[in-house]
């Protein structure tokens, strides 16, 4: 019997053909999560080092503009000595930002992808209890990738946006701004852990090896 003569044949053929674009969507969304997240940590380190050179050049530049040779000008070298601080600390901050627009650039492909499953994801009929939706004892079930994505996103997202807002307010005068950046760079193994736990479907979905399909 033909599966179009029988409409709810028809119906289970739309809804498992969708369940696979959804599968598709979440092994495609655990790639591009990895390589994100693989770039943030290679971002934060490079910016956690520059950061410190920060906080060095802004120490020397308060103990330079505070000194009795500085104020009294008894010194040529001394006197141009806070602008080649200035300039290297432009530098760094010039290289903060250019890091933090390479995370956005990644956070914005992400998105499009986000965007994709979750709207995958509201066309699909949960009552029905397939393997996909209800998950086992070796695979997630699919609500708990509904919840988990969108908030990964949202976490990424907002501690970028962080990374952001915080870079327009270093100053090379100002040592709490750079505190406060030093704290956000920090690296997080509560979240690490959180991340490799939480992001693998189940060991056999990978793109050479998708027995469980």
């Amino acid at each position: 019997m033909d599966a179009s003569s029988h409409p709810s044949l028809t119906y289970l053929k739309s809804h498992f053909e969708l369940e696979d674009s959804i599968l598709d969507q979440i092994l495609l969304l655990e790639d591009e999560y990895k390589n994100h997240y693989e770039l943030h940590t290679k971002e934060l380190k490079k910016q956690e080092f520059w950061v410190n050179r920060m906080v060095i050049l802004t120490e020397r530049l308060h103990k330079v503009e505070n000194s009795d040779i500085y104020c009294e000008y008894l010194s040529h070298e001394f006197a141009n000595l806070p602008n080649e601080l200035i300039r290297e600390y432009g530098i760094k901050l010039g290289n903060l930002r250019s890091s933090i627009c390479r995370l956005m650039v990644s956070i914005h492909n992400l998105k499009k992808t986000c965007l994709k499953f979750e709207e995958l994801c509201s066309r699909l009929d949960m009552s029905v209890q397939s393997p996909l939706i209800t998950g086992d004892e070796f695979h997630k079930p699919l609500g708990y990738f509904m919840e988990f994505l969108p908030n990964l996103f949202k976490y990424f997202h907002a501690r970028t946006l962080k990374l952001k807002c915080c870079a327009h307010l270093l100053d090379p005068e100002e040592f709490e701004c750079l505190g406060n950046y030093m704290e956000l760079v920090k690296r997080n193994d509560d979240f690490e852990h959180y991340f490799r736990k939480g992001m693998v479907y189940c060991n056999c979905f990978s793109r050479e090896k998708l027995q469980c399909k």
